[in-house]
């Protein structure tokens, strides 16, 4: 039984043995590496611009992350004074591979509820 003297201090005493630091479990060191190409022609009747970018965002909590890849291109065309055709065109992709934060896990549980004396995992591998 939980309240067992005997359960009570062999919990104590492995709570004694525990320091973990939460604050080095949970953030690191955040990086942002951005990558952004474009190229533009143009003539007497046209303009043409394409561009491409490439974003990597490692976030200073561990295991957060966002990528992005994304391309555009515009074409102007003035066939004649009185006419003008303008093309644009983008595309974009992006993969958020976002952690719990605030009050749904992640940093804010672990700041509300993660006492040092408290391991990540125990000996069974339960976290």
């Amino acid at each position: 039984a939980a309240d067992d003297p005997a359960t009570r201090r062999e919990a104590y005493l492995r709570a004694m043995e525990t320091n973990t630091d939460w604050v080095d479990q949970t953030i690191g060191v955040g990086n942002k590496n951005a990558v952004n190409f474009g190229v533009r022609q143009g003539g007497d009747k046209y303009n043409l611009y394409a561009g491409f970018s490439k974003d990597n965002n490692q976030s200073y909590l561990l295991g957060n992350s966002y990528d992005r890849t994304s391309g555009r291109i515009n074409l102007d065309w003035s066939p004649s004074s009185k006419v003008k055709v303008l093309l644009s065109s983008s595309l974009s992709r992006g993969e958020n591979n976002r952690i719990d934060a605030a009050w749904s896990g992640g940093l804010g549980d672990a700041m509300s509820n993660a006492l040092p004396y408290y391991p990540v995992r125990y000996d069974e591998d339960v976290y």
